[in-house]
């Protein structure tokens, strides 16, 4: 069952005269569960559309580059939790193919992008290094702040009917 797709449930039930209507509540457009474990390409694309920028059509041989910014800032996401240091230091380097002269032209601005689930301590301390040491700033950026993830409930909701009107009942003349 694909958790972003509402059930198909019926619209209503009746039980001691009373009706029931079930209702499946969606909310959040996409969940957890289906960022996670969609198809790495799509959602590489998917998300860096989200966060405004231009994904790399290119599936193979991208050379670590997964899209860039409308600035030209490139960017890299990984569709996995506790990204370590190893990620930012291969990202460093493909952002060093991606343009030569990367480090020098952004000056206290991000000069690439990694976006994944969560960062483990090492990539957190390494990004930190590299800002301080050699004043390369690589941004780091959750999926949760691109878009909000949620692990939704499936939730019920019941209404009873009110009967506000009395039955009428019909008056007819008996002919003779």
């Amino acid at each position: 069952m694909n958790p972003c797709k509402p059930l198909k449930l019926p619209k209503c039930a009746c039980k001691n005269n009373k009706i029931y209507f079930r209702n499946l509540v969606q909310l959040h457009k996409y969940d957890y569960d289906t960022l996670r474990y969609k198809d790495a390409f799509e959602f590489e694309q998917w998300i860096i559309q989200q966060y405004g920028g231009l994904p790399n059509i290119q599936q193979r041989g991208d050379k670590g580059i997964d899209g860039k910014t409308s600035d030209g800032v490139p960017i890299q996401v990984k569709r996995s939790d506790n990204i370590g240091r190893n990620v930012v230091d291969n990202f460093r380097a493909a952002c060093g193919r991606f343009d030569k002269a990367l480090f020098d032209k952004t000056q206290g601005k991000a000069c690439g992008i990694i976006i994944a689930f969560s960062f483990g301590k090492g990539a957190v301390q390494e990004v930190a290094r590299l800002k301080n040491e050699e004043n390369i700033f690589i941004k780091l950026v959750t999926v949760d702040t691109i878009v909000p993830l949620a692990k939704k409930p499936k939730l019920t909701l019941q209404y009873e009917q009110l009967n506000l009107y009395p039955k009428t009942t019909k008056i007819t003349k008996k002919t003779k």
